[in-house]
């Protein structure tokens, strides 16, 4: 936040900003939509080339006038804001200039599973299921490291 005392005598405040090109903004507000401006205010932003990119007059809706800039996913680099009055003689009032900035959220890292360590059955499966489960002689191959499966048999 900035705040200070303007005159017609200084028609144009100007302000550096400086948008970080680390920081992924998805908008950054540029304001003077608030109680201690208590005067009909105008915003213009200009690029590092001194290029116009945004202005506003107004943009709050209220019944002072004040002004609200807002880009959306701006750009980095060196801007300039600048404040100045709707009126065109004999003001002294006082600003106060807000910028505030939104950050897009991170998108989440991929997951993948890990794979498994189970070896595969080599049985074949039953040309006619029986309608309960049977059981199989033991066998003298190794044991498994796989947990043991709880679901109860189901029927075709």
């Amino acid at each position: 936040n900035r705040r200070g005392m303007f005159r017609n005598t200084q028609p144009i405040i100007e302000f550096p900003l400086n948008i970080d090109i680390d920081i992924n903004y998805a908008q950054v507000r540029i304001s003077t939509c608030n109680v201690f401006t208590d005067f009909d205010t105008t915003l213009t932003l200009l690029d590092d080339t001194n290029t116009e990119i945004a202005s506003d007059d107004n943009g709050c809706v209220d019944a002072v006038g004040r002004s609200l800039i807002i880009l959306m996913e701006p750009e980095s680099g060196e801007y300039t804001i600048q404040l100045g009055s709707a009126a065109a003689v004999g003001i002294e009032a006082l600003w106060d200039i807000r910028i505030d900035c939104e950050t897009s959220e991170p998108t989440a890292s991929p997951t993948t599973a890990d794979p498994t360590t189970a070896e595969p059955t080599t049985a074949e499966p039953s040309a006619s299921p029986s309608e309960t489960p049977t059981t199989a002689e033991p066998t003298t191959a190794e044991p498994t490291t796989a947990e043991p499966t709880t679901a109860e048999p189901t029927t075709a």
